[in-house]
Parts: C-alpha cells; sequence; structure tokens
C-alpha cells in the first residue's frame, strides 16, 4: 500500500515523467506477484488527465454525500479489469472491526417462490376473524401493508400478529422505529397478554432502532441477519413510512420496500408492513408506490359515527387468494382485536335466501294462533310482530320460544331492551316457566346493548351466537333500535335484507341435522322512524299456503 500516491504527481516536473515512474513502478509489483493498494486524494475531473489511469487495472472511488436524506460515505468500482463487478454506488461506514460496506441489491436476493406442498402453506393469523376474511389464512412469503391514518390500530395488529402466533409454535420479530421496547410491552400487557413470557422464552424478539439513527442500507441487512438467525416465521416493521421517511425518490422507496419484502419471501415467512396515510388523503400508503411491490394491502380507518369513531378494517388486495371484499367494523377491547364480518366466506355462493319450508310448520304455543296460521308458522320463515307498547308482544315471543323447549328445540331470546333479569320476573309473574327453561339451556336469553354493539357488528354477533347454540328457534326483540339508530334509510333496508338472508341460510347450512330457526321480530308500531324508513316485508309466500288466508 503507497499512501499517497498523489505526492508523486505532485513532485513529477513532467506528465511523461509521472508516466514512466508509474509505469515502472507497477511492472515491479506484477513481477513480485504483489497486489498493490495506491491511495490518493483524486477529483472525478483528474481521471482522464494523469496518465496513472490508463496504467492501473482497478479503480475504487471513496467519498461522502447526501444519500436517503443523510449525510453518508459512500464506495464505487468504477474499474476492475477482469472482473464482472458492480458498477452501483453502496453506503459503508468505519466500526469497531474495520470497514462495512452496506449493498443489499447484491445481498438480498429473490429466491424462487416454494413449490405447491413444499412449504406453500397459509399462515392463520390467529385473529378474531381475520382468517375468515382473508380466505382462510395469509400464503407465506406474502408481505401485507397495513395502511391508515394514525389512531387506527396498526401497532395493536402488528402486536397481535406475532403474539397469536407465538402461541402456536411461530417465532415472530418486531422491528420498531417508533415505540420502544419497553412502551410496546407495556401496550401488550394492557391488552391483557403474556408478552412478557413470549419475549423470554424467546418466540418473540423486539429490535427497536430510533428514528435519528435509522440507516437504511444498514439497517435492511440488520433485518435480513436478524431474521434469517431467528428463523422468525412472523415480521412486522412498524413503521415502513418512518423507516423511508428521508428518502424523496419514489422509485428508491420502491426499491427499498421491494427488499424488504423479499427479505420476508425468502424465509417464507408473513410481513406486516405498517404505514401512515395523510388524514384525509386519497392514498393507501404515506409515498403511494409501496401497495405496487406487496402481496396484500390491508386499510384500517376510523369513521366518526354518532359521538364516537368507529373502526373498520378492509382487506383491499391480497394475491392468490379469494378474500372477502368491502369494510368490515373492527374494535380493540382487552383481548386483543375484534373484527365483525358483514358476511362470511360460506354464504357468497348464495344470491337469493332458501324459501320457507311449505310442508313443515312450527307451533307457536298458542292454539288460537296457531289455528288462524293453518297449524302454526312455517319452518324456516321471518314473521314481523307489530303492535303498540304494553299489547304483548313480548309474552307472545316467551311462549313462542317455550313451546320450542318443550320439543327440545333450542331457542335464543336476543333482547336489546330489556335486561335478562327483567325478562325472567315479567315470565316468572305470568306463571310462564321461563327460568327453568333457561337453567337445562334450551333456552339462552342474550342481551345486546345498542350502546355496546352497534347495528354494524349485530349481524357477526347474532350468527355467532346461533351457530354456537344450535338455535332452532329465535326472538328478536326489537328491530325498532335497529331501525332507529341512524343508519341511512338504504343501508336499514340491506342490514334488514341481510339478516333475513343469513337466519335462512344457518339454518339451511344445518339442515342434516333437522335443525329449523324460526324468528320473530318485533317493532313497535308508534316508531315514526320506522314508518318513514318504509320497508316492506312480502308475506306471499304465507298468505299462498295457508288455508285460513281470510282470517289471517
Amino acid at each position: 500500500m503507497v499512501d499517497s500516491f498523489k505526492v508523486f504527481e505532485d513532485m513529477a516536473e513532467s506528465r511523461e515523467e509521472l508516466r514512466k515512474f508509474s509505469y515502472e513502478l507497477v511492472i515491479n509489483f506484477m513481477t513480485r506477484k504483489c497486489t498493490s493498494l495506491l491511495l490518493g486524494e483524486y477529483a472525478k475531473s483528474e481521471y482522464q488527465r494523469s496518465p496513472l489511469f490508463s496504467i492501473i487495472d482497478g479503480l475504487i472511488t471513496m467519498g461522502q454525500r447526501e444519500l436517503s436524506g443523510e449525510q453518508q460515505r459512500v464506495i464505487q468500482i468504477v474499474k476492475m479489469r477482469g472482473l464482472a463487478h458492480s458498477r452501483d454506488e453502496y453506503t459503508f461506514k468505519i466500526q469497531s472491526d474495520g470497514i462495512g460496506i452496506f449493498a443489499p441489491r447484491l445481498t438480498i436476493k429473490r429466491s424462487a417462490p416454494p413449490e405447491p406442498g413444499k412449504g406453500g402453506d397459509r399462515c392463520q393469523t390467529g385473529i378474531g376473524k381475520l382468517d375468515d376474511l382473508l380466505g382462510g389464512g395469509i400464503p407465506r412469503g406474502s408481505s401485507l401493508l397495513i395502511a391508515g391514518v394514525a389512531g387506527t390500530g396498526k401497532t395493536v395488529l402488528g402486536l397481535e400478529f406475532v403474539y397469536r402466533g407465538a402461541l402456536a409454535g411461530e417465532k415472530g420479530i418486531i422491528f420498531s422505529f417508533e415505540e420502544t421496547d419497553a412502551r410496546l410491552r407495556a401496550e401488550a400487557r394492557g391488552l391483557g397478554w403474556e408478552f412478557d413470557a413470549e419475549i423470554a422464552s424467546g418466540m418473540i424478539e423486539i429490535v427497536f432502532i430510533p428514528q435519528p439513527d435509522i440507516l437504511v442500507e444498514q439497517d435492511l441487512l440488520m433485518m435480513q441477519e436478524k431474521i434469517v438467525a431467528m428463523g422468525a416465521a412472523r415480521v412486522v416493521v412498524d413503521s415502513l413510512s418512518v423507516f423511508v421517511r428521508k428518502i424523496k425518490d419514489e422509485q428508491l422507496v420502491r426499491d427499498k420496500v421491494f427488499q424488504i419484502a423479499t427479505v420476508v419471501q425468502n424465509s417464507n415467512a408473513v410481513g406486516f408492513l405498517a404505514t401512515d396515510i395523510p388524514y384525509g388523503s386519497a392514498l393507501m400508503s404515506r409515498f403511494g408506490v409501496e401497495e405496487t411491490v406487496v402481496d396484500g394491502v390491508i386499510i384500517l380507518t376510523a369513521k366518526e359515527e354518532g359521538l364516537e369513531r368507529q373502526r373498520y378494517l378492509e382487506v383491499y388486495k391480497l394475491r392468490n387468494t379469494a378474500h372477502l371484499k368491502g369494510r368490515h367494523t373492527m374494535t380493540i377491547m382487552t383481548g386483543g382485536i375484534q373484527i365483525f364480518p358483514r358476511y362470511r366466506p360460506d354464504e357468497v355462493e348464495h344470491v337469493n335466501p332458501p324459501s320457507a319450508k311449505v310442508l313443515h310448520r312450527l307451533s307457536t304455543g298458542i292454539s288460537g294462533l296457531d289455528k288462524l296460521l293453518g297449524s302454526g308458522l312455517l319452518s324456516r320463515s321471518v314473521t314481523l310482530i307489530s303492535g303498540s307498547s304494553g299489547i304483548g308482544k313480548s309474552i307472545l315471543a316467551l311462549q313462542f320460544l317455550l313451546e320450542g323447549a318443550a320439543k327440545r328445540e333450542p331457542g335464543l331470546y336476543v333482547t336489546l331492551e330489556e335486561e335478562p333479569k327483567e325478562l325472567l320476573a315479567n315470565a316468572a309473574a305470568l306463571g310462564l316457566p321461563l327460568k327453568k327453561a333457561v337453567d337445562s339451556g334450551l333456552v339462552e336469553i342474550v342481551y345486546l346493548s345498542p350502546n355496546h354493539v352497534r347495528s354494524t357488528q349485530f349481524l357477526a354477533v347474532l350468527t355467532d351466537k346461533i351457530k354456537k347454540q344450535k338455535t332452532c328457534r329465535l326472538v328478536l326483540d326489537s328491530t325498532t333500535h335497529i331501525v332507529v339508530s341512524g343508519m341511512p334509510q338504504d343501508d336499514v333496508r340491506d342490514l334488514l335484507y341481510d339478516m333475513v338472508v343469513r337466519l335462512k341460510i344457518t339454518e339451511s347450512r344445518a339442515s342434516s341435522r333437522s335443525s329449523r330457526i324460526r324468528c320473530i321480530r318485533r317493532i313497535s308500531a308508534r316508531s315514526k322512524a320506522f314508518r318513514r324508513s318504509q320497508i316492506t316485508l312480502s308475506c306471499s309466500a304465507i298468505l299462498k299456503s295457508t288455508t285460513h288466508s281470510d282470517r289471517l
């Protein structure tokens, strides 16, 4: 090594003398099979002027300039005879063990995806109902962009993703550029998770890098090393928009996102890449290019409804997956995220609800009413019970459920008005054995307060209850609360229609066990809001099949 060779150029009296000296020196080195480094402070303008550059075999330049929004050292191989070298410019850092060069474009190369049946299975997130929306899970090797404004739940979604994975035996790693390790742990504890125990067992690792210390090229290689060393199956980057915030070139942002996705794919893991989007913007990412690189996009939104904001989750894109479209209600509570799908995958194929079973009737428990109906209500039908307050709608509904209990047909009473204690007290006062039916498990009373369960969540909650109890008879008391909840008229109409379809499909799925669902829905006649909604429910099927249609 000669440091600095530039001195000889300054001392030479002519270019000819410098050329002769340089040539003889290089020949002497080559003759003695010596590999030499000639150091010098040369500017690019001197490459063509100095005779030295026509003699040497290789040229490596080192400099300093702004890159990714920061002043960084850069290195580039301009010339190297006999080698197919890279001509790109890379950053480097002087460390305690010497110079470290960061070249993710060379070291992060996308490998071929796994063959079918060889690690190409799906990752079950374990987050309530999210796998239903994702069509049964996420293909391994995929990276998903988790996009949303501040406060929509991106960090919580990432935390729960790795936590549920740890409980299922899959290691996960979180790269945080905003929240410290201690704050993320505290947030997880607040949700009731044993997060610290999973970290102690080595199933979860948190890597925190403060925003001022971010070096994109260096940290990309660090991510790769950490993921490979841990064998992580789940990767969270929180947040991607902070990680590349200093890069002003959109193409360079796209390259960095692609490199992160490549690391995830090569590890056959699943990556959640959180990104902040400007409030009120139509973009689904901070820079507008990230979504073109990743395999999937989940959009989190918060909409002001009444005096509070309601969170929504939408699977906007997911490759190789028949995911459910549209926005679905999402809540964050103790235990984690709860999602309320508007419909289920097994219901998509149904365009029209199954028709009522004309040849099968159910007794209402009121003999006179059964006669008027021509031996009872049709199986798999929906009946509207309308009347003013105090007219006896609830008592009729209770008799309907108790008649089913006497025949070992499970019944579900969903009340949006009275609490279960009040219903039991009223039934006891009339001598109805409701408490006995509840204690035996044949009748279940569920109180869904409109203050806690919104109309957009109602269908999902109701369907889960029906499936869990294997309900044959259902009472909803009362639909008025849904109608006057402030929803637009068209939304109310769609909700009621979807509810009817949901009930009939649920019964149709369970036909193998001879289950019969019967739904009685009460509506108060004095509700002006409901009269204005002009909702019409057709009863033509009942009229055609009833022998006493004139009395009906």
